[in-house]
């Protein structure tokens, strides 16, 4: 439900209300106003469709490299500190 507008949520059809464009095109709009071609239709909900999956894969990636720049500076203070234990051990 988190593409349906809040106050869509309540619909007995709520998908159907998933804005699909800049436009604010549904799947609703589409099929009540005359736009509703089948290829029209087929078309647009596969454009948003490939859109939201570059963004989920997009976003999937950046905290991917998040992680590993976090893990990567842990590693690395984990290092400074275990070195400078054993600088201050030294006599």
């Amino acid at each position: 439900m988190q593409f349906v507008p809040a106050e869509r949520q309540s619909e007995k059809s709520p998908c159907r209300h998933v804005p699909l464009d800049a436009a604010g095109q549904t799947l609703n709009t589409l099929y009540a106003y005359g736009a509703g071609k089948q290829k029209e239709i087929e078309e647009v909900l596969e454009t948003w469709l490939k859109t939201r999956i570059q963004r989920l894969e997009q976003e999937r990636s950046n905290a991917s490299s998040a992680e590993t720049n976090a893990n990567a500076t842990a590693i690395a203070f984990a290092s400074v500190i275990a070195s400078e234990g054993n600088s201050s051990a030294s006599p």
